[in-house]
């Protein structure tokens, strides 16, 4: 069965593992040193964990906004951060947002779409 192939059951908890990387990172309970970040919340019970955290703190951040203080390394996210300083403004009525896709939807309301059989009119094309 199942529980016979585990090898290693806690005995501070229920957990049980076969796994023996899983068996060692779990012993959190017999290990009594904190490494903590002096950078943010992060904790672990693992030096070699807390070094690969450091790095998030420690990289150089390629992309940097110029309205912000916002950093990032990842292009897609910097783009999208963008656009919440972009003012996309209405010339027929004035409305404002830096939500393009708000933009565009305010845009249809000013659309008049006419039926070619009939006097219909609508801003949208359903």
């Amino acid at each position: 069965t199942c529980e016979e192939s585990q090898n290693f059951k806690c005995d501070v908890c229920d957990y049980a593992t076969n796994n023996h990387q899983h068996k060692f990172h779990h012993l959190t309970h017999e290990i009594s040193e904190e490494f903590q970040c002096d950078h943010c919340d992060y904790a672990t019970d693992n030096e070699r964990y807390l070094n690969q955290h450091l790095k998030v703190h420690t990289i150089i951040k390629r992309f940097t906004c110029d309205n912000c203080n916002y950093r990032t390394n990842i292009k897609c996210n910097f783009k999208r951060h963008l656009l919440k300083h972009k003012d996309f403004k209405c010339d027929s009525c004035g409305f404002s947002s830096n939500i393009e896709a708000a933009f565009k939807q305010h845009l249809l309301t000013h659309s008049n779409l006419k039926c070619d059989h009939c006097e219909y009119t609508t801003n949208t094309k359903r």
